[in-house]
Parts: C-alpha cells; structure tokens; sequence
C-alpha cells in the first residue's frame, strides 16, 4: 500500500508538473506553433499550452481611441490589452510589437514575426505599438493573436486583431542594378574613379600603365552588365619605327655609309689639289 500511494503521489506531480509546463505561454514560437506539439498552431488549435479555448468576441485586444486598422509602410497602430490573467501571449504575423514594458519576454529570435509572453499577473496594458515593417508589399493582412489564462487546469482566451493594408500603400522604389568595375584592367595602373558600384547608365575611366592606351570608359548598362575598358599597347610616336626622318634602320645604314664614302671622297680630292 505504501508504494502504490508513493506511485500514486509520483504520478500526479508528474501530472501536476506537466500541465504547469504546458500552460507556459513561452512555449508560443516565432511561427505561431508550441513547441513539442505536432500543429500546434495557437490561431487555429481548440487547446493553448494544454488547456481549452475560450474565443472572445471583445476585449482581451482592442484597438487604441483614435487608431485605425489600416496601414503603410513603416507605419504604426495602436491597441490595448485588458483583462489579461497570469500567463500571456502576443503573437505577431508581421511587423513588430513594442510598449509592452518589462513584464513581458520578446523572442529575439524571431525575423518576420514578433512574439511576446509573460507569466505575470496584470489586467490592463494600454498603449502598445504595432509598427509595420518599411516593405509591405507581400504583407496584405497582419493577424495580431493574444491569448490568456489564469494558471494551470484554466481555459486560455484568445482573441484576434486583423490589421489591413491601406489601399493607398507605397511600394518600395524598384532597386536599381550596379556593376562591379573595381578591377584594374590588364596593363592597367589603377581603377580611377570606377568602384564595386557603379551605377546603371553610368561610366568609369580606369588609368592604364605608361605605354599603354585605354580604349574608352567602362560602362554598366541598364541590366548591370558590365563592359571594360582596354588598355593596349600604345603604337610607336616617331614615323619609321623609331629612327626619326631617316625611316627603317636599313635605310639608314645605307645613308650612313653614303655619308661616309662622300667625305673620303672629299678628303682625297682635297689633298689632290693642295
């Protein structure tokens, strides 16, 4: 008898011990699931953290006096939280929850979303802030899910507050495309003004070694396709091939020994005639 009330006492703080664990509102993760529990999903599930579910029509989230359902870019809407119990959650699909103070947990972890809990007793949590995100053009609807109990063995509450796009909404500027031009071109010097980004449309002049010619700029062309500049050899400056108005070297040894026959010539004739 004395063991099986010792299982029997094992038993139910297991028991006791797993619904305190399932009712931690912290187990509500960034995709909207509770962890451990295969589609957990805590917008379309008859049970929370282990316990019932209770849809509220009002209460529980509320929009702010003033505040509208609609949004833009960047912009802000404001609600309200009442007669929340111990343990809470706030459930973003989209953009970011702020203003809930101090008794509330942020998941840092979450990117696209933003969720919250406390298991902290508090009624009332007035001016919370829902800031969308600077690029709405895939976020048509926002869902903002709160749910709320007393404690263990209690139905969860929860309620949603669908916020909407402004049918007037900015799309984000087109981004514009860039060209990489930051490598030297072959028998180049350096760069010049050209950069990693150079701008669609635009042009660069990179600087050739001495002795080399560039061929023109490079250019990015509206699809950030990249056309270079050259640097080729730059042709010989003196007519002949260097040697100036004598033309080709050949042509200039026949002159040479021309010049040279001619003043030997003269030298004899000059003698022949003293």
């Amino acid at each position: 008898p004395s063991r099986a009330r010792a299982r029997a006492v094992t038993t139910a703080t297991i028991v006791s011990w797993a619904l305190m664990c399932d009712a931690n509102p912290s187990f509500v993760q960034c995709d909207r699931t509770i962890a451990g529990v295969s589609g957990g999903d805590v917008a379309t599930r008859n049970t929370i953290m282990g316990q019932s579910v209770v849809t509220a029509a009002t209460g529980v989230i509320d929009l702010a006096s003033g505040s509208a359902s609609t949004y833009n870019a960047s912009t802000t809407v404001t609600f309200d939280l009442s007669a929340l119990n111990v343990g809470a959650f706030v459930h973003a699909s989209g953009g970011t929850v702020s203003g809930l103070g101090s008794a509330w947990t942020a998941r840092t972890e979450c990117t696209t979303t933003s969720v919250h809990y406390t298991q902290s007793s508090g009624t009332t949590y007035g001016g919370v802030t829902w800031t969308a995100p600077s690029d709405v053009s895939n976020l048509p609807t926002v869902d903002i899910w709160v749910g709320s109990a007393g404690g263990n063995n209690q139905a969860v509450t929860r309620r949603k507050l669908t916020l909407t796009r402004d049918g007037n909404w900015n799309a984000p500027p087109p981004s514009t495309p860039t060209c990489d031009a930051s490598a030297v071109p072959t028998n180049g010097a350096s760069v010049g003004d050209c950069t990693a980004t150079l701008a669609a449309g635009a042009t660069c002049q990179p600087v050739c070694a001495s002795g080399y010619t560039v061929s023109g700029t490079s250019a990015c062309n509206s699809s950030g396709v990249l056309t270079p500049a050259t640097c080729t050899a730059a042709p010989d400056p003196t007519p002949g091939g260097g040697y100036g108005s004598y033309g080709s070297s050949s042509s200039a040894a026949s002159r040479a020994v021309s010049r040279s026959a001619s003043l030997v010539f003269a030298t004899i004739l000059g003698g022949a005639l003293a």
